[in-house]
């Protein structure tokens, strides 16, 4: 499948991830797909699910991905994280871009994120500031992790337009 115009921040997001051929790979908040996508290709005997509250996304998201959903690597969810019924300790990543509740500092869905990722999973949280002096929801981010009992690996960031991304790496410690 020929790959369609993707922001740079999610192809950026894509390598910051590196997805492995076996991943297994949750991906919450999906929206259209466009990450998903990203990560499908890279992917060969894992799965993507893809997760979004939002049917009308996740429309958007199965019509962009339907031959990856044919070819099995890429599924699609409609529910709200913090009530899907997922298997325990089955992703080697789970990935999040724009999705509010990472930086919410009473976040109970991170209680969920450690019972979701294999016991050496890594999750990706990736956030774009509305403007290029917007520094505070990223450090909310690390906080909330290190308050909720995750290690913050690194942290990157994308200098891009309008403003830069920033991806947070990190694990249960």
């Amino acid at each position: 499948m020929a790959s369609r115009h993707q922001p740079d921040r999610f192809l950026w997001a894509c390598s910051v991830i590196d997805a492995a051929p076996t991943d297994q790979i949750l991906e919450i908040g999906c929206g259209a797909g466009l990450l998903a996508e990203q990560l499908a290709q890279r992917i060969r005997t894992g799965t993507i699910l893809a997760l979004d509250k939002s049917a009308p996304m996740i429309a958007k998201a199965t019509k962009r991905n339907t031959d990856h959903i044919a070819s099995g690597r890429l599924k699609t969810l409609t529910s709200n994280f913090a009530t899907a019924s997922l298997p325990k300790h089955k992703f080697d990543k789970i990935v999040g871009f724009n999705v509010n509740f990472f930086w919410k500092p009473d976040a109970s869905e991170y209680n969920l994120i450690k019972n979701y990722l294999k016991p050496d999973g890594r999750i990706y949280v990736f956030h774009q500031a509305p403007t290029p002096d917007d520094t505070k929801t990223i450090t909310a981010i690390q906080n909330t992790m290190k308050v909720m009992g995750l290690n913050v690996i690194s942290t990157k960031k994308l200098v891009t337009t309008p403003a830069p991304a920033y991806g947070i790496i990190a694990c249960v410690s």
